[in-house]
């Protein structure tokens, strides 16, 4: 990464993506960062890796077990993130440049009685909501914003930041008005659709749908009430009917 830094301060503009695998398994970082939420060994072989469905067929010893080691891989990659950044700083990019951190999926840890990422069970929120976060090296002061975003939206975002015009019409929302302090000159969408394998999920401000491709199980939550915690599909058939013609239109 710093040769690659070095070329970047030399030939900009310039775009960099840096891939990082971690924290995805195997969970095995070193022992430094364990013992910052557990002990240095383990009695037992080390959970690394995990077969996804049911937690159940985990004890609860090995269970935290995988929480500790996830909690220090996480903490390993933002510590890396860091020494990046602060090697951006060094070489004066930092001053000129959008830095845009996101991920791609979250991983379940004994949440809703399963483990990894099951392709059954793949859109409860612990997997599907990440993190995204935008910094702009002409706006410093810190914005949260609860909208429903998108991975769509980062294309369009980006371009916009850098003064880019798109050369074709694009899906996703322009959210630099949200960087810039004015929220609402951006339209907040009113549901946002998604999907894995032979699985479908919509989204809105008070409900989340999720159902299978041939209508079999479909699961439906009120999201004011108590979150993705109970099924309440059997109680509202006709918000469950109306949410999946939603999925199907788009």
């Amino acid at each position: 990464a710093a040769e690659v830094l070095a070329s970047a301060a030399r030939l900009q503009p310039f775009l960099m993506v840096v891939d990082s695998y971690d924290p995805h398994e195997p969970w095995d970082p070193p022992t430094s960062y364990v013992t910052r939420y557990g002990d240095a060994t383990f009695d037992g072989e080390e959970p690394t890796k995990v077969s996804y469905g049911p937690s159940s067929v985990m004890t609860e010893t090995a269970l935290d077990r995988v929480r500790v080691l996830y909690r220090a891989e996480v903490t390993m990659a933002d510590a890396w993130l860091g020494k990046f950044l602060d090697d951006l700083d060094r070489r004066g990019l930092l001053d000129n440049t959008l830095v845009v951190f996101l991920s791609d999926h979250g991983v379940l840890l004994g949440e809703h009685g399963l483990i990894g990422k099951p392709v059954d069970d793949s859109l409860w929120p612990e997997i599907t909501d990440i993190p995204l976060l935008i910094r702009h090296p002409e706006r410093r002061a810190g914005r949260r914003d609860d909208r429903i975003v998108s991975t769509h939206d980062l294309v369009p975002t980006v371009l916009s930041a850098l003064g880019i015009a798109p050369p074709m019409a694009l899906p996703g929302l322009d959210l630099t008005p949200v960087l810039e302090g004015r929220p609402n000159r951006v339209r907040r969408r009113g549901q946002l659709t998604m999907g894995y394998a032979q699985h479908a999920q919509i989204r809105t401000n008070l409900w989340a749908l999720t159902t299978n491709s041939d209508g079999t199980r479909r699961r439906l939550y009120d999201l004011r009430a108590e979150g993705f915690a109970r099924d309440v599909a059997a109680a509202h058939p006709d918000i469950v009917r109306r949410l999946v013609q939603r999925i199907e239109r788009d």
